[in-house]
């Protein structure tokens, strides 16, 4: 397991080496670094503050780790939740806005242009 500071080391040495490889994509440290770059940038035009909450859904690994790992650096909560069946998070989503100050991230980061 790597920590976060030797996880910085490879994107600035190394930043074509294997970072994550899935059955469906492989993702480099650099592109690791990018999504990282785009969903900070994304969380601040939103005006999220340090200790609000991230609700995560997506069934795009990389992109849920990306998500999880910039919302941590940014003083965030992150909060990963599968993304069916969607009635289900569709109630939970309703529910978690009444309870906390609750950003969700497939429309801002579209908008933002990550896909």
């Amino acid at each position: 397991m790597l920590t976060f500071a030797e996880i910085w080391e490879r994107i600035v040495e190394r930043p074509a080496a294997e970072f994550l490889v899935t059955p469906d994509m492989r993702l480099d440290y650099g592109g690791f670094a990018e999504l990282l770059r785009r969903f900070s940038s994304t969380f601040d035009r939103s005006g999220l503050a340090t200790g609000d909450r991230v609700l995560i859904l997506t069934r795009n690994e990389p992109l849920a780790i990306a998500a999880f790992a910039a919302a941590l650096l940014d003083g965030l909560v992150p909060v990963i939740m599968a993304p069916h069946p969607p009635s289900a998070w569709q109630a939970l989503r309703l529910r978690l806005r009444r309870v906390w100050r609750c950003w969700m991230m497939n429309a801002a980061l579209k908008a933002g242009g990550v896909t």
